[in-house]
């Protein structure tokens, strides 16, 4: 069985990187905002879980440990994916010398093309995992 407490920790530090990353992007179209709000809800519900979890870790009955562990099997699958596509869209650092400038520029030009299919795709992701996560809070009734 999975770990609940990691699964839920790597959810929060994925989703906590693309709040980041969409937040500081200029000129935020709807397609932007609309996922920013999708992802904060997302982070909100796994911080609640992972409270929740650290809360009745030693007083939860075996099934329901066992019922949420299940749940949240469901979703790292989604979460990886989520961790992929931050790590892809992620610059460590900011572009330095004429050429990463031109290259972060031509980048910033093909958005509407290859931002707005990656915004879909996390939007996308992000959807299946929160109809995966309701199952999680369902168990700890939340």
């Amino acid at each position: 069985m999975a770990d609940p407490v990691g699964i839920v920790g790597l959810g929060i530090t994925v989703l906590h990187g693309l709040i980041t990353y969409y937040r500081n992007l200029k000129d935020q179209d709807d397609d932007i905002v609309s996922l920013n709000t999708q992802l904060l809800r997302l982070h909100k519900i796994f911080t609640d879980i992972e409270s929740r979890i650290e809360e009745t870790k030693n007083t939860l009955p075996l099934v329901k440990r066992r019922n949420i562990e299940s749940a949240l099997e469901e979703c790292v699958t989604e979460v990886e994916e989520l961790d992929k596509k931050l790590k892809a869209i992620q610059t460590l650092d900011p572009p330095k010398g004429s050429r990463a400038k031109m290259k972060a520029r031509f980048k910033r030009l093909r958005y509407p093309f290859d931002g707005k299919r990656t915004v879909f795709e996390i939007k996308e992701i992000a959807s299946g995992l929160n109809g995966h996560i309701v199952a999680v809070t369902n168990v700890l009734q939340m």
